[in-house]
Parts: structure tokens; sequence; C-alpha cells
């Protein structure tokens, strides 16, 4: 075989090791970014739901805003805050009903 061809493959071989080990850095150096991205995916997500929910629930926002312009704030926020803990407890007995196929 010609000596310049082995040279050159050795030389190929060198290089695709190199370039994998490059990869498997820059691979190494982008996972706090990847994990970052994924944060910031969720939180988009999450905020598209929640306008979507709006959107499809006017009479929620009708309500919060009234709230706000007939309570202060602060009274508003404590009626919501309670009124949320309702929310959450109905639905969590909803669950459990629902798993223990009782009847409402």
């Amino acid at each position: 075989m010609n000596p310049r061809l082995v040279d050159l493959y050795r030389e190929q071989g060198r290089l695709l090791e190199r370039i994998a080990s490059q990869r498997q850095g820059v691979a190494e150096q982008w996972r706090p970014v990847q994990r970052a991205v994924r944060g910031v995916d969720a939180v988009s997500q999450w905020l598209h739901e929640a306008a979507t929910y709006l959107r499809s629930h006017p009479l929620v926002v009708a309500t919060a805003v009234t709230a706000l312009v007939i309570f202060k704030p602060r009274r508003a926020w404590l009626w919501g805050s309670r009124g949320f803990l309702v929310w959450r407890r109905w639905r969590r007995l909803q669950r459990w009903v629902s798993l223990y196929g009782l009847r409402l």
C-alpha cells in the first residue's frame, strides 16, 4: 500500500477521534444551558396554558378585576387565597371520591 495513503488514513483516524472528543466536550459544556432552556420552556408552557385558560374563562378574569376594584388589593388577595384554598380542597375531594367510587 502507498505510504502516503497510510499516513492519510492515520491522520483521518486521529481527526475523527479528536472530533469525537470535542463533541463530547461541547455536549458536557451545554448541559447547564439545556437545563436552563428546559426551565424556560416549562415556564413558557405554563404561561401559555394560563393564558388559554383565562381566554376561555372570561368570568374568572372579570371576577378578579371586580374584586380588586371593590375591595382593597390586600383584602382581595386574602379572599382570593381563601377561594383558592377552597377550590383546591374541592378538587382533592373530587379526586378522592372518584378514586373510591363514591357519589357526591
